[in-house]
Formats: structure tokens, C-alpha cells, sequence
């Protein structure tokens, strides 16, 4: 009885430490991994040493069994760590802050799902506490994975629009978050592309002029500002008046709608807010409840408001 019982605790204990996918910090070593066992690179950004929702997630999802046996099937997990006072080789500082860079983080943990030529096919930012939830978003990126790369297979035996259609199914996959990591595929279709059957061209000219329209507005404002508030509000009111696209149109509503909120000292200029409140509702109209919802916020502490300025203008002069 002894013996079972110890050969069958032998046999659990074997199975964990299998089922263990050890991590690493050689980013390199884990894409060269991942390529030879047909699976994905989990790359987590962390500050290990300072970072409380970090550490949390450590805890609660990377130490635990369920996900060693998960990630044993799907991922290489390597972890590009931050630390503040843990030791750490020159070699492994400078790798992260070139992946740091190259992914564009900016807040602790990330967590990506990268292919072995290191392709973005999702994630998530911040502790996402448990596996219950961290398994959804994970999965998604692994879907999303298979449905590239049975794309891009395609399009190796396409020609003409045939491989432009392959290839825009597997940027069509893409969640449009982490579209902004797949440069190098938007190019590759734009480039055999001739008729923009994509969009994308299109796309990237809307961009382009968007990009040239702020910042001539930005431009405007700067010069505006140096002048008064009220010089300020009027070439919001000028700008306005020109034909912009719609988000840059959004945006100086909003910093006209927060200007007059700052200066408010009557139901005048209290409808003058609301007014604008309404030009953002024609705007963006999905958001028209919450906009709602602050313009009742706005009628009723329009007292607290006007009492607030005059404190501030009285500090100030």
C-alpha cells in the first residue's frame, strides 16, 4: 500500500514539473524555441522588484499550475523584466529596452502573444487577476494567430488580387489595437495592391491629411494662446468653421467646452457649454448618453462652478 501510494504520488509529482514550461529572460532563445515547437512566444514586461499589479499577476496566474499546463501546450513565456534594484546582465538591459522600443510599452505588466518572427497577435495590459480571465484574451490571440498565418499560407500561392485579398483577410484578423505592429504587412499589400481594392491607400491618405490638419490647428492655437484666453476661443471658433475631420473637429470642441467651464460666470456661459456639448453629440453621436449625463453633472453644480472661477480669479488677480 505504501509503495502505490508512493509511485502514485511520484506520478503527480512528474506530471507538474512536465507539464512546467520554464520561463526565460533570452527573447531570442525563446522565438528560437517557439519556431522549433509550433508554438507561441508569451512575452511579459514587467518590474518585478516594484510593480505591485506585477507581482499580483505573477501570483495569481503565471505561478499557478493551470497555467504551466496551458502555456506547455500553446507558449514559450519570457519575461522582459524591469527591476529597480534586482541585479541584471547588460546584455539582458539593453535586450528589453530595444523590445521595450521596438513594442511600443508603456505601462507594466504587458503581456503579448507574438508569433516566432515576432508578429503581435494580442494581449493585454495590467493585472488581469486570475486565469478565468486572462485565458479568454489569451485564447482570442491564439485564434487570431491561426487565422494569419492560414492567410498569409494562402497568399503564397496567390497572385494578383487573389494574394491582396489573402493578405487584407490576415489584416482584417487583426484586432484594430495592435494594428499599428503589423507596418510591415499594411506595406506588403499596399504595395501589389495597384487598384487599392484594400482601402489601406485610401486609408493611409485620410491619415495623412488628419496628421496635416492638426497639426496646422495646433499651430493656430499655440499662436492664439500666447494672445488671452478669449483670442483663444475665438480661433477655436474660426478653426471650427473650416472643413476638418471630424476627430480633430471632436477635439476642439472639447478644449473649447473646458475653456468656457474655467471662465463660467452665468446661465449665459453655462448654455454656451451645454451648446457645445450638443455640436459633440452631432459628432459622436455613440457617446451622446455619457455627454448627456455631463451636461446634467454641469446644470446641476453650475453654482459650485461659478463660485469656484471666482475664487480662482480672485487668487490669481
Amino acid at each position: 500500500m505504501m509503495t502505490k501510494n508512493f509511485i502514485g504520488t511520484l506520478v503527480l509529482c512528474t506530471s507538474s514539473i512536465l507539464a512546467a514550461e520554464p520561463w526565460t529572460e533570452n527573447f531570442e532563445a525563446a522565438v528560437k524555441q517557439a519556431a522549433e515547437s509550433d508554438r507561441l512566444v508569451l512575452a511579459v514586461f514587467s518590474g518585478s522588484d516594484w510593480c505591485g499589479p506585477c507581482k499580483q499577476l505573477k501570483k495569481n496566474v503565471f505561478d499557478t499550475e493551470e497555467f504551466a499546463k496551458y502555456a506547455q501546450e500553446h507558449f514559450i513565456p519570457v519575461e522582459l523584466d524591469f527591476p529597480r534594484n534586482k541585479a541584471q546582465s547588460d546584455s539582458i538591459r539593453k535586450q528589453n529596452k530595444e523590445l521595450q522600443t521596438k513594442y511600443q510599452i508603456t505601462g507594466y505588466p504587458t503581456v503579448l502573444v507574438l508569433s516566432p518572427k515576432g508578429d503581435v497577435y494580442g494581449g493585454f495590459i495590467g493585472n488581469y487577476g486570475s486565469m478565468d480571465r486572462v485565458r479568454p484574451v489569451l485564447d482570442q490571440a491564439i485564434k487570431t494567430g491561426r487565422t494569419i498565418e492560414a492567410a498569409r499560407a494562402k497568399a503564397e500561392t496567390a497572385q494578383g488580387e487573389e494574394k491582396v485579398k489573402a493578405l487584407l483577410e490576415a489584416y482584417r484578423a487583426l484586432p484594430e489595437a495592435i494594428r499599428s505592429h503589423h507596418q510591415r504587412l499594411i506595406d506588403e499589400i499596399m504595395a501589389i495592391d495597384e487598384n487599392d481594392i484594400s482601402g489601406l491607400k485610401a486609408e493611409r491618405k485620410e491619415e495623412e491629411e488628419g496628421q496635416r490638419q492638426a497639426e496646422y490647428c495646433s499651430a493656430q492655437l499655440r499662436e492664439a494662446a500666447r494672445q488671452g484666453n478669449e483670442a483663444l476661443l475665438m480661433k477655436i471658433d474660426e478653426l471650427l468653421q473650416q472643413k476638418l475631420k471630424a476627430p480633430i473637429k471632436l477635439h476642439l470642441l472639447q478644449g473649447k467646452a473646458q475653456m468656457l467651464l474655467s471662465m463660467a460666470k452665468s446661465d449665459a456661459d453655462i448654455q454656451s457649454i451645454l451648446d457645445t456639448c450638443d455640436e459633440m453629440i452631432k459628432i459622436r453621436p455613440e457617446d451622446k448618453e455619457q455627454i448627456e449625463q455631463m451636461k446634467m453633472r454641469i446644470r446641476e453644480n453650475k453654482d459650485r462652478i461659478f463660485e469656484n472661477n471666482k475664487t480662482h480669479q480672485e487668487n490669481r488677480g
